[in-house]
C-alpha cells in the first residue's frame, strides 16, 4: 500500500473469531413419579422453558410417552415455530397439552400420570432455517409395531410381545463426524447418506441433531431382530472392508433396509426353533427321575461349558465396543433366586451365538441369502447376536457417544424404555418401570432431585433445574397464603440448622419421616471429560394394611397434607453426601424412594464418566465428587 501498510490481500489468513453470542439450544426435562404433583407438570415445565428461551427461542418442542391399556407406550410429540409476537412457551405447552387431550382414551382419569416422562427443547438455528422440521425432539424411524422379546429373571424363559417401537433425541451441540467403521470417522454429510440406506427411513431433515435419532434406532437393538441385524452388519460385517461406507454406497456394496430385514426374519425364525427345542427339553427334564436336581432345562444342562464357550467367542466384542460398559441384557442377574435361570438365558444366548455364524455363513446360500464379499459373517453373526441380548438405551448412548466427535448435552428416550412391564428378579410382585439417559460432552447438563416431590429436572441450564424450589402461588390451586408463610417460617429454621461451609456433606437421616423427606440436591454432568447418566424408575404395588405407619405417606382425607407441595419450600439445591446408599450389583445407586397411589417406588442413578483422565485433569469448577456417592454442586 502507499503507506507501508499490508493490503488485504498480503494479510495473513487468520480464522475468523468465535461468535461471542448467548444464542443457543437448549434442553429441558422432566420426570413425575408421584401422582399427587401432575397437576404442576405444565406449570414446572413453563418455568423451565421460560429460563432456558434466553438461550434462543427460534423453535421449541416437547415430547412424552402415552400409556395404552396393553402397557405399551406411545410417544406423543407436539414442536413449534416461534412467531413475532408469541412467547414460545406459552404457544409449545398450549398445543402440547391439546395435543395429549385429544390423544387421551376415553375414560382414562387424566392425560398427565405418574410416572411420565417429559422431554422438551428450544432450538436457535445458528447455521440452518428456523423450520418446524429442524425442531427438536428429532425422531429418524417413524413409529413401528415390530416383536419385541424379553426375559422372565426367574424362569429364564423368553417371551414376545408387539409393541410400538420409536426413539426420540433433544440435542444442544454440533454432531461433526462419527465412526462407523473403526479408525474411520466419517462427516455428517455421508452420514446423512448411509443412514437412510442401512434404517429403510428417509432423513427427516437436514440439519445435524436428526442423524443423532437414526444413530439411536441404530445401537438401541436389545429384544429386536431387525435392529440387531443391523447392527450387526454395520458394526461387525463392514468393520475390517477395504473401503468405507461411504465408497460402499457409491459402489452399491452396501446392502439395503429390506435386504437386512430378509436376514433378520431367518433369524428370528431360527430362535424360535431354539426356543421350543428348549421348552421341549425343560418339559423333558420335569418328567425324568431326576428332573430338576441341577438344571432346569436341556439348554441349560451345558450351562457351564456354554459359559467357558461364550467368554472365547465374546472376547473380542469388548474391543468392538469401544471401552461401552456391556449390561446384562434382558435383566437377568446373578442372585441366588435367579442363578439358575441366569446360565439357562446364557447357554440359550450361546447356542444362538452358534446358530447365526451357521446361518450367515454355510448355510447362507441354502437359504437364499447373499452377502458381498467385503461382509466377515462370523464377526457380523456375533455382533448381531450380542446386540439382541445387550443393546439397551444406556449402552446406546455410551456407544453414540463414544464414537461421535463434537459437542452434545444430549437425552435419548425410547418408547420400549419409557415405562411397562420390566424383569425383576426375586420378588413375586409385578414390576413396572422405565428409564431415560442424560449425557453431556462439551455442552452443560444438569440433574435435579426433589424427593419430597417425586420429580427430577434435567436440563442444559442449571437454573432451569431449580423450577420446582419456589412455586408460582398464582398458578398452584392448592397453595394457601397461611400455609406460605408457615413454610417460609419452617424453611428459614432449617436453613439456620445447615451446615455454614458448602464442602461440609449433609448427611441424609434415613430415620426422620417417610421415603422421600430429603433435601433437594443437584448433579452437574462432567461436560468437560464427557458423561451418560441413566435414571432408571422401578414401582410394585404395595398392601396399605402391611405398610409400616411410619414409612407410610400422608393420608389423602387430609386437605392439607394430601399435596407434597405443601411441605417447606427448600431454599437452595444443597451440596449433599448420601451417607445410606442402596448399592445394586449393575452399579446403581438408590437416588431416592417415593410412595405414589399405592405403589412402591425406588429412582436409581448410575452415572459413566467417557474420559477418566480428563475428569480427574479437571478443575473443581465442575460437579464436586464424592467417593461413593453422587457428587453434587449447590
Amino acid at each position: 500500500s502507499r503507506r507501508g501498510r499490508p493490503s488485504d490481500g498480503d494479510a495473513p489468513k487468520r480464522a475468523p473469531p468465535p461468535i461471542l453470542s448467548g444464542s443457543m439450544c437448549g434442553n429441558i426435562g422432566m420426570l413425575l413419579l408421584k401422582e399427587d404433583n401432575a397437576a404442576v407438570v405444565l406449570t414446572l415445565l413453563q418455568k423451565m422453558f421460560d429460563v432456558t428461551m434466553a438461550r434462543g427461542a427460534h423453535s421449541g418442542g416437547l415430547v412424552t410417552y402415552r400409556k395404552e391399556p396393553s402397557g405399551d407406550q406411545r410417544g406423543s410429540r407436539t414442536r413449534v415455530v416461534n412467531g413475532k409476537r408469541t412467547q414460545l412457551g406459552e404457544l409449545l405447552l398450549a398445543r402440547f397439552l391439546r395435543n395429549i387431550e385429544r390423544q387421551r382414551r376415553f375414560g382414562s382419569a387424566s392425560a398427565i400420570s405418574a410416572p411420565q416422562l417429559f422431554q422438551g427443547h428450544t432450538r436457535f438455528a445458528t447455521s440452518s432455517l428456523t423450520t418446524l422440521g429442524g425442531c427438536h425432539p428429532h425422531q429418524w424411524t417413524p413409529a413401528s409395531r415390530q416383536t419385541v422379546w424379553a426375559c422372565d429373571p426367574i424362569s429364564g424363559t423368553f417371551t414376545c410381545s408387539t409393541r410400538t417401537v420409536e426413539g426420540f433425541i433433544t440435542h444442544n451441540g454440533d454432531l461433526d463426524f462419527f465412526e462407523l467403521q473403526p479408525g474411520r470417522p466419517i462427516p455428517t454429510e455421508d452420514l446423512q447418506l448411509v443412514l437412510p440406506h442401512v434404517l429403510g427411513a428417509k432423513m427427516p431433515d437436514v440439519v445435524d441433531s436428526a442423524c443423532l435419532a437414526g444413530l439411536l434406532d441404530l445401537h438401541r437393538t436389545r429384544g429386536l431382530w431387525q435392529a440387531s441385524v443391523r447392527y450387526g452388519y454395520v458394526f461387525g460385517g463392514l468393520r475390517d472392508a477395504r473401503d468405507g461406507m461411504a465408497a460402499l454406497l457409491k459402489s452399491g456394496a452396501l446392502l439395503s433396509a429390506r435386504s437386512l430385514d430378509k436376514i433378520a426374519d431367518a433369524l428370528a425364525h431360527e430362535w424360535t426353533l431354539l426356543l421350543k427345542e428348549d421348552a421341549k427339553a425343560a418339559a423333558a427334564a420335569e418328567t425324568a427321575p431326576n428332573a430338576g436336581a441341577l438344571v432346569p432345562s436341556g439348554a441349560a444342562a451345558a450351562a457351564p461349558n456354554d459359559s467357558a464357550r461364550m467368554k472365547n467367542q465374546l472376547g473380542s466384542r469388548t474391543t468392538s465396543l469401544q471401552g461401552a460398559d456391556v449390561e446384562d441384557g434382558f435383566g437377568a442377574t446373578g442372585d441366588a433366586a435367579a442363578g439358575m435361570a441366569g446360565w439357562r438365558a446364557r447357554a440359550i444366548a450361546s447356542r444362538m451365538h452358534e446358530r447365526a455364524a451357521a446361518l450367515l455363513g454355510s448355510r447362507a446360500a441354502e437359504l437364499g441369502l447373499t452377502l458381498p464379499p467385503s461382509c466377515r459373517t462370523a464377526t457380523m453373526a456375533s455382533e448381531t447376536v450380542s446386540a439382541f441380548f445387550e443393546g439397551g438405551l444406556e449402552r446406546a448412548a455410551k456407544l453414540i457417544l463414544r464414537r461421535a466427535s463434537g459437542s452434545f448435552g444430549l437425552t435419548f428416550s425410547h418408547s420400549l424404555d419409557a415405562g411397562g412391564a420390566v424383569p425383576a428378579s426375586g420378588t413375586g410382585c409385578p414390576t413396572t418401570g422405565g428409564e431415560v439417559v442424560v449425557c453431556a460432552k462439551g455442552q452443560p447438563m444438569s440433574i435435579a432431585f426433589y424427593p419430597s416431590l417425586g420429580i427430577v429436572l434435567f436440563g442444559s441450564e442449571a437454573a432451569a433445574t431449580k423450577a420446582a424450589m419456589r412455586l408460582d402461588p398464582d398458578n398452584n390451586p392448592w397453595w394457601s397464603p397461611e400455609r406460605n408463610a408457615a413454610h417460609r417460617a419452617a424453611a428459614h429454621a432449617q436453613q439456620t440448622r445447615l451446615p455454614s461451609s458448602a464442602s461440609q456433606p449433609f448427611a441424609r437421616d434415613s430415620s426422620a419421616g417417610h421415603p422421600g423427606d430429603e433435601a433437594p440436591f443437584r448433579y452437574d454432568l462432567d461436560d468437560h471429560g464427557g458423561e451418560v447418566v441413566l435414571l432408571r424408575w422401578r414401582e410394585r404395588p404395595v398392601q396399605r394394611s402391611v405398610m409400616d405407619p411410619a414409612a407410610a405417606p400422608p393420608q389423602r382425607d387430609d386437605p392439607l397434607q394430601r399435596v407434597p407441595l405443601l411441605s417447606p419450600p427448600p431454599l437452595a439445591l444443597l451440596p449433599t453426601r448420601r451417607t445410606e446408599l442402596q448399592k445394586y450389583e449393575d452399579g446403581e445407586e438408590l437416588a431416592f424412594a417415593y410412595f405414589s397411589e399405592g405403589r412402591s417406588g425406588e429412582l436409581t442413578f448410575s452415572s459413566t464418566a467417557l474420559s477418566t483422565h480428563a475428569a480427574a485433569a479437571a478443575k473443581p469448577s465442575g460437579p464436586t465428587r464424592v467417593p461413593g456417592g453422587l457428587g453434587k454442586t449447590g
